[in-house]
């Protein structure tokens, strides 16, 4: 075997709990890379920035001259010039470029030459990275090996069981990544993370400026088992959930994917998964027939009164598990488990998202953006707040309109431009949109839907409270209502999709 299970070392997350009822364990194949990444004290230069140097660089020295070629206050053209180019080293006392500026323009870092080695992840089989970067190796030691040489962990000192994770096996190497790749897995990862420390409660403003000059330190990785497990999914979206080695989130779907794309060649993972759905053994061709029948099913209940949702193939798939979730919840009396009455809460969460995102695809905001400032960090919340008085959207009250202007500006770009974000982003952003578009959807909802901005709000507040460890239950008629309420809602842009 190319990665040994007796001398291959294994990593896991620290948040893992690695034993638990109705999982099975898998231990997975991976190379680590070791790259350089920027250090704490490394930062990029935006773009507002750049563009001032290079207008310097190019004869363009006067603020009221760069203030006209960037359509800006010559104000804030002096305030980057004497707070930010000039006590950074950009510019010296005579205003000409720096050594470091011109090294700056070329790669988009300020104090480059300070970085740290962190670890990118491959999977052996496609040669693809994986969305998660790592500071160090959290490796775990066996407490014993089988006959065979597969390391084993004891699970109660107490019982003295042993649990033996399932190994999967690669037989070839894929080459090294390629710069670009690298790049791309480092945008991936540090937005997970950043999205990780969102979920958790945490803030932490997201870094996603990263030079495409990064390259390998070393010319071979190192071989890794990272130890996952999967379980039964009770919240419809898929049949089965896989954990994230790394820890981002207690469910990872990049490895759920990577493992579903290994059933097709391992019919010992078949089997392992198998035994989630009481099935004593069975290959891939089992496990799809089963998958597909109850998908074929949720298809069919879809059909009868939403048939306009097969357009939107990822909405149709959230709204499908709402409305098992929901039902289920409710015909379980008080039976319901409580994970399932938050799942069922976080899945509207998600159904109310995909829809918002659907909406910013169809009326662009871009407008609005570039109307804000060109300069994300230095962005005139006065003016935001003064865009959201005067919307015309019907309904759109005072208090609305305090908490949707005090949206994160990062946040509410990224939700209009690039259609990511929390539901508050991206109704914030959905919202702004109304601006260029006189036919916008929103404009006379109040009329069909009262008070849905504010529903959406309270939904996004029964989210937090599902997804946070505050050991607040969530009440699950109350949950219902607002299930409902939304599946109400999303009928009524039936002609939008």
């Amino acid at each position: 075997m190319l990665f040994n299970p007796s001398s291959t070392p294994i990593i896991c997350s620290p948040k893992f709990e690695r034993f638990g009822f109705g999982r099975q364990h898998i231990l997975v194949p991976l190379l680590a890379w070791k790259i350089l990444t920027p250090g704490k004290s490394t930062r990029s230069v935006n773009l507002f920035q750049k563009t001032i140097l290079k207008l310097f660089r190019s004869g363009v020295v006067h603020s009221d001259e760069i203030a006209q070629y960037m359509a800006l206050d010559p104000e804030l053209i002096r305030f980057i010039i004497v707070t930010q180019l000039l006590p950074n080293g950009l510019l010296d006392k005579n205003f000409k470029l720096t050594n470091e500026a011109e090294k700056v323009l070329d790669d988009g870092i300020l104090g480059g030459n300070e970085l740290s080695t962190s670890y990118l992840y491959q999977e052996p089989w496609s040669g693809k990275l994986l969305p998660r970067i790592s500071e160090s190796l959290d490796i775990i030691e066996p407490d014993a090996f089988d006959e065979k040489g597969f390391p084993r962990f004891l699970r109660s000192r107490g019982e003295g069981k042993y649990e033996t994770p399932f190994c999967l096996n690669a037989t070839t190497l894929p080459d090294a990544p390629s710069k670009e790749d690298i790049f791309e897995a480092l945008e991936l990862a540090e937005t997970a993370k950043f999205n990780s420390l969102q979920v958790s409660g945490d803030w932490a403003e997201p870094i996603f400026n990263f030079s495409k000059g990064y390259d390998l330190v070393e010319d071979r990785p190192i071989k890794v088992l990272a130890w996952c497990s999967v379980q039964k999914a009770d919240n419809g979206e898929v049949p089965w959930l896989a954990s994230d080695p790394f820890g981002y989130f207690p469910a990872a779907n990049y490895i759920r994917k990577l493992l579903d794309h290994r059933l097709e060649n391992d019919q010992l993972l078949a089997g392992k998964i198998a035994r989630l759905f009481n099935i004593e053994y069975g290959d891939s061709e089992d496990l799809k027939a089963t998958f597909k029948q109850e998908e074929e099913q949720l298809r069919l209940e879809l059909l009868a009164d939403w048939p306009w949702l097969s357009k939107e193939p990822e909405l149709e798939i959230y709204v499908g598990s709402l409305l098992r979730l929901s039902k289920a919840n409710i015909s379980s009396g008080d039976q319901s488990r409580r994970e399932n009455v938050d799942n069922e809460c976080i899945t509207a969460q998600k159904v109310a998202e995909c829809l918002l995102k659907i909406i910013l695809k169809k009326y662009s905001g871009k407008e609005v953006c570039r109307s804000l400032s060109r300069d994300r960090k230095h962005v005139n919340r006065n003016f935001i707040r003064t865009l959201f008085d005067h919307l015309p959207v019907t309904g759109l009250n005072t208090e609305e309109s305090d908490f949707l202007s005090a949206i994160d500006s990062r946040g509410l770009f990224n939700a209009i431009e690039k259609r990511t974000g929390s539901l508050r982003a991206l109704l914030a952003g959905a919202l702004l949109a109304a601006f260029n578009h006189p036919t916008h959807p929103f404009m006379e909802l109040e009329h069909h839907s009262p008070r849905w901005i504010n529903k959406l709000w309270q939904l996004a507040d029964l989210r937090n409270k599902a997804g946070h460890a505050s050991g607040e239950q969530l009440d699950k008629q109350q949950v219902f209502n607002q299930t409902q309420w939304l599946l109400s809602w999303v009928k009524l842009f039936e002609k939008e999709i």
